[in-house]
């Protein structure tokens, strides 16, 4: 492995159990990885998420070359305006993603098998 992680942040799904070996995804994490300090967040509301990952932005800094997929992605989510109820919406709008990721996805027949 290329990097040397002190921690790892996973969801709190990461405690679920897989049906194929009855393992937790964090204790195959662990298992794997046992130098690494897991750390599993606490499940969030949708604006709580977005709240903390604004907070996040200020610390950041962003390869703008390697993750201008991402950053064209993250530009795109957003909250739309209740006009009815002058507030913004309930839940972040994300149909800007699908179309950011579809208009720059590989069609499948399109890719070419490596030679062998």
């Amino acid at each position: 492995m290329p990097y040397a992680f002190a921690k790892m942040f996973v969801p709190n799904d990461a405690e679920g159990t897989e049906s194929g070996t009855g393992k937790t995804r964090l204790a195959t994490a662990k298992s794997l990885w046992p130098n690494v300090d897991w750390i599993v967040v606490p499940k969030l509301s949708v604006d709580d998420g977005i709240a903390k990952g604004r907070a996040m932005f200020a610390r950041l800094w962003i390869d703008e070359a390697r993750c201008a997929f991402w950053l064209d992605a993250i530009g795109q989510y957003h909250q739309e305006w209740e006009t009815t109820a002058a507030c913004p919406s309930r839940s972040p709008t994300t149909t800007g993603l699908l179309t950011a990721r579809t208009s720059t996805a590989t069609p499948r027949s399109s890719r070419r098998s490596p030679a062998l």
